[in-house]
């Protein structure tokens, strides 16, 4: 079988799949996870903005609520209205309802972020504040830092909307800080390294990190300067992402792939239960129908190495 003949079949496997699945096994109203671990968040005041919040099979126009708790207390809340997305029929965006969206906590601690919609809880955020003072007398500040599912959790993605014979582009999308890349650098350049066994295959170019909290960065490996990696350079085998600042790794993702697809974890399956667990494979790519190349791609979650 030629290359192209590859591709395409393996494409027509991977759509049927899915589609059979979403029908026959939806898991009902789940939370898109990568714009849940990507809201606003406000240092300074140790709160989030909640806005367009992607979520999959909920009916439109339903309301439902984000909530901050900690242990029984409610700390925050905001009303959320479902709005669906131009061109993507399964999802919906949950934006605010006649509020803004910030949510304050401004206590160090360990809390929870509930998304629910018709009273029933559609993704879960636990994560935990921390507070660090600015140690300047002149300027005496505090800011707040988080830990949670950032520090674990990276994704593999391309083209949802790729034709049957196209090899789509894949991407390599993962979280990082200021305070896990260290030295005090706030501004370092990091390179995502595709390996097969120890075998380099594609590198990206580097993206220079922000001093954003948990910032998600977005590779695209290259196998050279004008030639990205495609979905059938990635044969049965096992392979790591090698996330690097310089010439030191920071992190590393395995995966395997196996009968022509990305093994992802577990919780990226759809029939993964419970849904407040579940990490969708499948995500939004763009507010709206803006014309791009892309507003959906196939999602592969990843965990970090231990």
């Amino acid at each position: 079988m030629n290359r192209k003949a590859w591709v395409a079949a393996v494409a027509a496997l991977a759509l049927v799949a899915i589609a059979t699945g979403s029908r026959a096994q939806s898991p009902g109203p789940v939370i898109e996870a990568t714009t849940l671990l990507s809201q606003r968040f406000y240092p300074a005041r140790g709160g989030f903005l909640i806005d367009g919040l992607a979520a999959a099979f909920v009916p439109r126009d339903a309301r439902g609520e984000a909530v901050i708790t900690r242990g029984d207390e409610r700390v925050a809340a905001v009303p959320l209205i479902a709005q669906p997305h131009s061109t993507a029929e399964a999802f919906v965006y949950l934006n605010p309802n006649g509020t803004p969206g910030v949510m304050d906590v401004g206590q160090p601690g360990d809390y929870v972020l509930t998304i629910s919609v018709a009273g029933e809880a559609i993704g879960v955020l636990p994560f935990s504040l921390g507070r660090v003072e600015s140690g300047d007398p002149f300027h005496p500040n505090a800011t707040f830092t988080r830990t949670g599912p950032w520090s674990s959790l990276g994704y593999l993605s391309w083209s949802a909307d790729a034709a049957d014979d196209e090899d789509p582009h894949v991407f390599f999308s993962f979280w990082t800080s200021t305070t896990e890349i260290g030295g005090g650098v706030s501004h370092a350049p990091v390179t995502c390294h595709v390996l097969r066994g120890r075998r380099e295959l594609a590198v990206s170019r580097p993206i220079t990190s922000s001093t954003a909290d948990w910032q998600r960065i977005r590779c695209i490996p290259k196998k050279d300067r004008n030639h990205p990696l495609v979905r059938s350079d990635l044969p049965n085998g096992r392979y790591t992402v090698s996330v690097r600042v310089e010439d030191r790794e920071l992190t590393s993702f395995p995966f395997r792939v196996a009968s022509g697809a990305v093994q992802p974890l577990p919780r990226g399956r759809l029939d993964h239960p419970p849904r407040t667990a579940l990490l969708l494979p499948r995500r939004i790519t763009a507010m709206s129908n803006t014309g791009t190349n892309s507003d959906e791609e196939h999602v592969f979650w990843l965990e970090r190495a231990r």
